[in-house]
């Protein structure tokens, strides 16, 4: 199936004009992530979280007709867990007390957590760490093999201490670094196979940074034509990402400004 951006686009403003209600300092992360802080409403209102999350819910679907899941805990990092937790179409809420927040991580395997990638939870694996408890037991080893920096990540994450700011979405880093992967192939001139190509070459692109723990807020698309005419397109973003629609969807945007084009190399 052929995909349609611009619907996609239409029906995520939909779902973020509903957000606004709850939140008007809401943090989309993608076309279908977002991130609320209902305290103000939840003390206005006098609703619980998880009944502002249900109402939010059913609101979405009877505008969209689509279904989401929602994570409600005291960091941002805990409820998106709890929403991958329910997908595609619940709820689940972790109780902001420190007890009930380690009850939760204990059986929790790392590579839930956000920010923990493939690399970084076969290295985890080969210490014998796998779960959020473990990860806390080890803490001597960790703070002993991994650097600084890395070491505090992985033991913020094990107390379930994250941002509940809108200053960034997730548990990685800014840092500044340049990462990028790119593919010649024979003539390609349709619009499609060269989204296609895109979308194949942002996924590995935000895995990538995933697993670096980095996001980047300078985004360029790199075209060689078949007469081997180089031209570059860079666009820098409100916010840094590593998240793949995002990364895409700006992406397919720079493409399609191009026009009519017919390349042999497409890097992002």
């Amino acid at each position: 199936v052929k995909p349609s951006y611009s619907k996609y686009k239409e029906y995520a403003q939909m779902a973020r004009t509903i957000f606004a209600d709850y939140d008007p300092d809401y943090r989309a992360a993608s076309l279908d992530e977002a991130a609320l802080n209902v305290t103000a409403y939840v003390a206005r209102t006098g609703q619980t979280a998880e009944q502002v999350a249900s109402e939010l819910r059913q609101r979405v679907e009877a505008t969209t007709r689509l279904t989401c899941s929602a994570g409600i805990a005291p960091t941002r990092m805990l409820a998106k867990i709890g929403s991958d937790m329910r997908k595609p179409n619940g709820q689940f809420s972790v109780t902001p007390t420190r007890d009930a927040v380690l009850a939760f991580l204990a059986d929790l395997p790392v590579r839930k957590i956000p920010g923990i990638g493939k690399v970084s939870e076969r290295i985890l694996q080969a210490l014998g760490v796998e779960t959020g408890a473990q990860l806390l037991r080890e803490r001597v080893l960790i703070a002993r093999l991994f650097r600084e920096r890395t070491a505090n990540f992985f033991l913020r994450i094990a107390l379930g201490v994250s941002r509940t700011s809108h200053d960034g979405f997730g548990a990685v880093s800014d840092s500044r670094k340049s990462i990028s992967h790119e593919r010649t192939f024979g003539s390609l001139s349709s619009l499609a196979d060269i989204l296609d190509k895109a979308l194949d070459l942002c996924t590995k692109l935000a895995a990538e940074c995933e697993e670096k723990k980095i996001r980047g807020r300078t985004l360029t698309i790199k075209l060689k034509n078949v007469a081997f005419g180089v031209r570059q397109r860079s666009r820098t973003l409100a916010h840094a990402t590593n998240d793949r629609d995002v990364i895409f969807n700006q992406a397919a945007e720079i493409i399609q400004a191009e026009g009519r084009l017919n390349l042999r190399l497409l890097g992002v």
